[in-house]
């Protein structure tokens, strides 16, 4: 529910520039002026789609005093933030990478982050087969939203290392 709460916003993350920045690397002219005008858009996007998201919950709860089926879901949809916050920046490096035809750059890190990620949630899965978890009951959607964000961090870290050269 969290992810397609926060997907409903994610049409102001984009708005076809990650399509026109891959056209600018590919032309002459100063790259990392491209590149630094397309990462500071992608931020201002980045920014207005949490303010958006973040509004339309206090809207929702304060304003018309609608409540979610369970309290949880609201600090879901909170803690799924960094995910797309950070999956908006992405575009960056990676369409760097695209527009050279540079594909290890972009498949090393999304490995990773891969293997982390789901390394985390079958860590996640043991404890609860082995009834490890405790009182963390329905708080493991908060948790489970948290390790998308942490392992996107990751992700956009190692895209940037990646991409040192430009």
């Amino acid at each position: 529910y969290a992810i397609a709460f926060g997907g409903l916003f994610t049409i102001v993350t984009d708005l076809g520039l990650s399509s026109a920045n891959i056209k600018f690397i590919t032309q002459e002219g100063d790259r990392s002026k491209n590149l630094s005008a397309f990462l500071f858009l992608k931020v201002i996007l980045s920014m207005i789609f949490i303010g958006l998201t973040i509004g339309s919950l206090l809207i929702w709860v304060l304003v018309l005093h609608r409540g979610f089926e369970n309290p949880i879901e609201f600090w879901t949809i909170i803690a799924i933030l960094p995910y797309y916050a950070i999956y908006t920046l992405i575009s960056v490096p990676n369409s760097y990478f695209q527009a050279n035809l540079d594909s290890k750059h972009i498949a090393i890190p999304r490995m990773i982050e891969s293997f982390v990620r789901n390394g985390i949630f079958i860590f996640i899965g043991l404890v609860y087969y082995f009834n490890l978890e405790g009182n963390i009951g329905v708080g493991i959607s908060v948790i489970l939203a948290l390790v998308y964000g942490l392992s996107y961090s990751i992700y956009i870290g190692l895209s940037f290392n990646y991409g040192k050269t430009w």
